[in-house]
C-alpha cells in the first residue's frame, strides 16, 4: 500500500432506478432498498453505505466537500445525473450527503433504465476542471441495463486521474460488476473496483467498517501509480472532456440544510456528528465500529498507516 498519495477528492453517485424496488427481496426483507424507517432506528443499505463512507473514506478527502449526485430517476432517466443540492454545490461532508439523501428519497420517482455513463462523465468533467486525483464512489444495485454505454464511460475515464469504486447493495446478481472490474482490456489502466456490501458484512460482522475500507481502497495505490506514470495528474495525457452538465436537483433543499451550509461556510473547521442507528442485518451479528483514522496521517502520504489506524486489534479481515 505504498503510493505516495498525498491529495485526493471524493465524489459519490447514488442509483435511483426502479430495480431498487425488488432487489432487496432476500437481503432487505422484500422492501425497497431506498425504504426509509420513519423512526430512524434502522438504516437502509444506501444509508448504511453513506454512513460508513463518512466513518472511513472521508478522512481521505482533502477538504471534506463531497460532490454528490443521483441518477436513474424519472427526471434524468439514463441521460443525465442530478446534484443532491441546488446550484450543484458539494455537500459539507458525508453527514450532509446522508441528510440530503433522506430528503431526496421522499420526493424522487424511481425510474430508469440504468446507465452509469452520466455519473462517470460528470466525474470526468469535475476532474478535468480541478486537475487533481478523484475517487468516484457509485452505490447501486448492480442492475445496469445500458451496459455498452457504461463500459465505454469506464474506458473513457481511464484517460483521467479517476478511480471508480462501485458499492453493490441488494441481492445482485453481480456478474456485470465483475466484468467491469476485470474484463475491459481497452482501458489505459484498471480503474474500477467492486465491493459487495452484503458479502463484506457476512465475512466481517465484527470488523465491518475496517473491511469495507480495505476492500474499497485496496487497488487505489496501484491505480494512482499508473495515473502518475501516464501523466494524467497534470493533464498531459488527458483528452478534452466533453461537457456533461447535471440536471436540476429534483427536490428542494430543506431550510435546515441551507442553514447548516451557511453555518459551515462561516466555520469551515466544524464537523458534523453522525447518528448511529442500527443496520438491518441481524443475521450478521453485532457490527463493531472501527475508529476513524487520523486525517493527518493521509497528509503524510501513507495509505498503509491510514488504513491500519482503522483496524480493531487482532482481527483478521477477509478480502471480498
Amino acid at each position: 500500500m505504498k503510493a505516495g498519495l498525498e491529495s485526493s477528492q471524493l465524489l459519490i453517485g447514488v442509483d435511483f432506478t426502479k430495480s431498487n424496488l425488488w432487489t432487496g427481496k432476500q437481503s432487505f426483507g422484500g422492501r425497497s432498498l431506498h425504504n426509509i424507517d420513519p423512526s430512524g432506528r434502522i438504516l437502509n443499505p444506501y444509508q448504511t453505505v453513506i454512513k460508513v463512507l463518512g466513518n472511513t473514506l472521508e478522512a481521505f478527502d482533502d477538504d471534506k466537500l463531497i460532490p454528490a449526485y443521483g441518477f436513474g430517476d424519472a427526471t434524468t432517466a439514463n441521460k443525465a445525473c442530478f446534484p443532491f443540492t441546488h446550484g450543484d454545490r458539494p455537500c459539507n461532508g458525508f453527514a450532509e450527503v446522508l441528510e440530503r439523501y433522506g430528503e431526496l428519497v421522499a420526493g424522487v420517482n424511481l425510474a430508469g433504465p440504468t446507465n452509469w455513463a452520466p455519473i462517470i462523465d460528470r466525474a470526468i468533467d469535475i476532474v478535468s476542471e480541478e486537475q487533481c486525483y478523484h475517487i468516484l464512489v457509485i452505490v447501486g444495485d448492480g442492475q445496469v441495463t445500458n451496459a455498452s454505454e457504461t463500459r465505454e464511460a469506464i474506458v473513457r475515464a481511464s484517460s483521467y486521474p479517476i478511480s471508480i469504486v462501485a458499492i453493490g447493495v441488494g441481492d445482485g446478481p453481480w456478474d456485470m460488476m465483475e466484468e467491469f472490474d476485470d474484463e475491459l482490456p481497452t482501458r489505459k489502466f484498471d480503474n474500477f473496483q467492486f465491493v459487495e456490501l452484503n458479502k463484506t458484512l457476512r465475512q466481517n460482522p465484527k470488523n465491518f467498517e475496517a473491511a469495507f475500507a480495505l476492500n474499497a481502497l485496496m487497488e487505489v495505490p496501484e491505480q494512482y501509480n499508473y495515473i502518475k506514470r501516464l501523466g494524467l495528474l497534470d493533464g498531459r495525457g488527458c483528452p478534452p472532456a466533453r461537457p456533461s452538465p447535471p440536471a436540476p436537483c429534483p427536490v428542494r433543499d430543506s431550510l435546515a440544510t441551507s442553514r447548516t451550509h451557511l453555518s459551515d461556510s462561516l466555520a469551515t473547521s466544524r464537523t458534523h456528528p453522525v447518528a448511529t442507528p442500527r443496520h438491518d442485518f441481524s443475521h450478521c451479528g453485532d457490527i463493531a465500529v472501527a475508529q476513524p483514522a487520523d486525517p493527518m496521517l493521509q497528509r503524510q502520504g501513507s495509505w498503509n498507516i491510514q488504513l491500519n489506524a482503522m483496524w480493531l486489534p487482532k482481527v483478521a479481515v477477509p478480502l471480498a
